[in-house]
């Protein structure tokens, strides 16, 4: 909203869809941009040492770690959830992402690139963002633990949302604990097909 003036939400969909394209392109450019030990560095381990195999076998051990994290990612939400339950009587507001699908339901072209955005384009963009570029800087100075630690708190306050309220103390630990298995993966394989 701007002002007294609502924005339409197909409008503020597509600029999202425009927000997302244009990040991409830019953080690929940038990526491509840097010279080879600096991609090398931000990605993993040098090309020419990796068979696509390799990436495939980095992509699917992200995947396994994902089985295995998730299901104490949410525990740990639940729990929190409950606790926050304990003490907090109010509404529950839908997340800023789950509200916009919400809203542009009735778009199905919209709604569609929407869904695949949030599946595919950005999990990428945060990725390449966060994992790559931030978690690869800070370890060169501050040791590995310690840059997955502060990318996790990075990551995980990216997505603080006022409208969240007290919410966002569930959905930012969460987030916290999921960046942290990330960042361990993506260290751990030495890809960053691991985290993505």
């Amino acid at each position: 909203d701007i002002g007294d003036v609502d924005i339409p939400s197909w409008i503020k969909g597509w600029l999202n869809i425009g927000v997302i394209g244009a990040t991409f392109i830019a953080l690929t450019l940038f990526f491509a941009s840097r010279d080879k030990s600096t991609r090398d560095a931000i990605w993993g381990s040098p090309r020419e040492t990796r068979s696509v195999g390799q990436n495939i076998r980095d992509f699917l051990t992200g995947c396994i770690t994902w089985v295995i994290a998730y299901p104490w990612i949410i525990v740990i939400g639940q729990l929190l959830a409950f606790l926050l339950a304990l003490v907090y009587t109010g509404d529950r507001p839908d997340q800023a992402a789950v509200k916009h699908l919400k809203d542009i339901l009735d778009k199905p072209v919209l709604f569609s690139l929407t869904a695949i955005a949030v599946v595919s384009i950005i999990p990428f963009i945060e990725e390449l963002l966060f994992r790559g570029f931030l978690q690869s800087w800070l370890k060169t100075t501050f040791g590995r633990t310690i840059a997955i630690l502060v990318t996790s708190l990075i990551f995980a306050s990216f997505h603080f949302s006022i409208s969240q309220g007290i919410e966002n103390i569930e959905f930012i630990s969460s987030l916290f604990l999921l960046s942290c298995f990330l960042g361990f993966v993506k260290e751990r394989q030495r890809s960053l097909w691991a985290s993505v």
